[in-house]
């Protein structure tokens, strides 16, 4: 047994510092990035996105949404039990979504990731693959600690030797780099028992505060020419600029989009206030929906809640990408990938100023 003293910090632990800035205008500030590596046969490949992610979770990782935020520069996981035909249709109306505007053929479908397990069939992703060249992939399991999950690494990267492949998930920085040397573009998802919807840290104890594990991950990862995602722990739109902040070449998010109307939540009525459903995929209703029910040998680690409808996936997106732009020009960032070395943190006690939090809306909603 073995007790690391070092004080582990979060997002709330944090704030960042302004600092002398030569940007005078939020809109000198550019939110796309392009991410460039070379595939297993020495090709250049790239992806051209704002890196922040829809989760792959049931009721967000969809296709309408992939529709929707692709069409915006973010990207979307598209939750990992959808049928070929359905992930065939996708692609194909993305494609000529594109080719109708006078876009590239994959200028929408390259943000827009298939996601698959350790157990799932790996033919849907051959398939697909084999009729639209897939550019991202999410290798997605609770603990990327078993050999399992470095061998679906191996096993997707001969199929679809071009594609980036975003893979967790982990936290800490040994295993970022074992995962990063098993192919190509390869990006570590980190964080275990971070997300909104997630109890795996009261059910098994296991867990690492985000903020923390992205400052070793990402330091890790880019030692060995890979890419670091923060998957969880995003409340605000602040703690995305944190988690850039502290390395993160990806943001992953879920709790702040289940709460939009296009999301596939069943919507309820609460004090007549509409509200979604929204769950873990490892929680008693994602096993049963999903997996045929729930093993003898596991227990459910997610929650299953009815969270506030908080208005159109396009207001959220437009919230993301003006608190973006407003960080970047507090500490003189130009571009998204600047952020990491223009930020300097505080470590604090507290950083808001809660004394009317409680009080009725100005806006009925």
């Amino acid at each position: 047994m073995r007790i690391i003293e070092e004080t582990q910090l979060d997002f709330d632990d944090l704030l960042i510092s302004p600092k002398r800035s030569t940007l005078n205008s939020r809109s000198e500030v550019e939110l796309s990035r392009t991410f460039e590596w070379k595939d297993i046969n020495g090709n250049k490949q790239s992806l051209t996105c704002i890196p922040i992610i829809v989760a792959n979770m049931a009721t967000i990782g969809t296709p309408r949404i992939a529709k929707i935020v692709s069409k915006h520069g973010l990207m979307c996981a598209l939750e990992k039990h959808y049928p070929f035909e359905v992930l065939d249709e996708l692609y194909t109306d993305l494609e000529n979504i594109a080719l109708a505007e006078g876009l590239s053929k994959n200028f929408y479908s390259q943000k827009v990731m298939p996601s698959i397990g350790v157990k799932e069939d790996v033919d849907i992703i051959k398939h697909l693959n084999d009729k639209h060249p897939l550019k991202c992939i999410c290798i997605d399991v609770p603990n990327g600690y078993i050999p399992r999950f470095i061998d679906r690494i191996n096993e997707i990267a001969k199929i679809c030797p071009q594609a980036m492949l975003i893979c967790g998930n982990v936290v800490t920085g040994d295993i970022c780099q074992d995962i990063i040397l098993h192919g190509h573009g390869i990006v570590a998802k980190t964080g275990i028992g971070q997300g909104s919807a997630c109890i795996t840290r009261s059910k098994t104890g296991v867990g690492r505060p985000q903020a923390s594990t992205i400052i070793e991950c990402a330091d890790a990862c880019h030692q060995v020419g890979g890419f670091c995602c923060s998957d969880g722990g995003c409340k605000t739109v602040g703690d995305i600029g944190k988690a850039f902040g502290c390395g993160a070449d990806f943001v992953m998010l879920g709790g702040m989009f289940a709460g939009c109307e296009e999301a596939e939540g069943e919507t309820v009525y609460i004090d007549n206030k509409p509200h979604k459903l929204f769950y873990g995929m490892s929680s008693n209703l994602a096993q049963e929906r999903h997996f045929g029910g729930r093993r003898a040998s596991s227990t459910s680690e997610g929650r299953e809640k009815y969270i506030p409808i908080t208005g159109s996936i396009e207001d959220v997106i437009k919230d993301i990408k003006g608190g973006l732009n407003s960080l970047m020009t507090y500490i003189g960032a130009r571009k998204l990938k600047d952020i990491p070395k223009c930020c300097t943190f505080f470590k604090v006690n507290s950083q808001l100023n809660l004394k009317f939090a409680n009080c009725k809306d100005f806006k009925n909603n």
